[in-house]
């Protein structure tokens, strides 16, 4: 296995031609865009917990050729407040957990997965346009997301994960897709702002969905 660097940042190189980005290393950089290639090598992944904890970040420009960020990849970056990622497939578990200040989004058309806990506790993020092609939503990807005002959910989703939007406080509109078969225990616990919000017939209840949020189902 080789590895790299290219501003500060460490990268890994895969025997296929790829480039996954391992760590920030010694990058001080605010606003951070990433290459396509680094060494003629084609970066793909930002690997587990590379920018954790990354207190100089301010936003980052993923390229095209990005498809997945992994594990923790940007969790507890207190002052990131942007992303770009057009080509991005899969967000990993807590990918961006923690990111205070995190408040614009653009994810492209082309993500499938967003992981468990992966936007929880952003709590300045306020909308949330999930892309059409997104088929799984984790466990409790955007709890504690006390700005989050409006939900755009893609119609091929069909389940709503425990906890999915558990004390979202702001949260006001969400459209349910039409396909949706299951709404798990405590998918929008304490959002107590939430107005009425139409079920879909085919879908499956859990009796502790809207825990707290007095009756606004319809």
């Amino acid at each position: 296995m080789l590895f790299g660097f290219s501003s500060g940042i460490e990268y890994r190189f895969g025997k296929n031609g790829t480039a996954t980005i391992t760590s920030v290393g010694s990058c001080t950089d605010k606003h951070i865009m990433i290459p396509e290639f680094v060494d003629g090598k084609t970066v793909t992944e930002i690997d587990d917990n590379a920018f954790s904890r990354c207190e100089s970040i301010l936003s980052i420009t993923l390229p095209h050729t990005v498809s997945k960020i992994g594990k923790g990849a940007f969790s507890w970056c207190r002052r990131l407040e942007f992303i770009k990622a057009s080509g991005i497939i899969e967000i990993g578990d807590k990918a961006f957990i923690g990111c205070d200040v995190l408040s614009d989004l653009y994810l492209g058309s082309k993500l499938k997965r967003i992981g468990k806990k992966a936007f929880a506790h952003c709590i300045e993020l306020q909308t949330a346009d999930l892309p059409s092609a997104v088929t799984e939503l984790g466990a409790s990807a955007f709890e504690g997301c006390r700005s989050l005002t409006r939900v755009s959910l893609p119609e091929n989703l069909l389940i709503l994960e425990s906890g999915v939007f558990y004390a979202c406080t702001a949260l006001r509109n969400v459209i349910l897709p039409q396909k949706l078969r299951y709404i798990n225990e405590f998918a929008f616990a304490y959002c107590i702002s939430l107005d009425n919000i139409k079920i879909p017939r085919t879908a499956v209840l859990n009796k502790d969905a809207f825990f707290e949020c007095s009756d606004k189902t319809a």
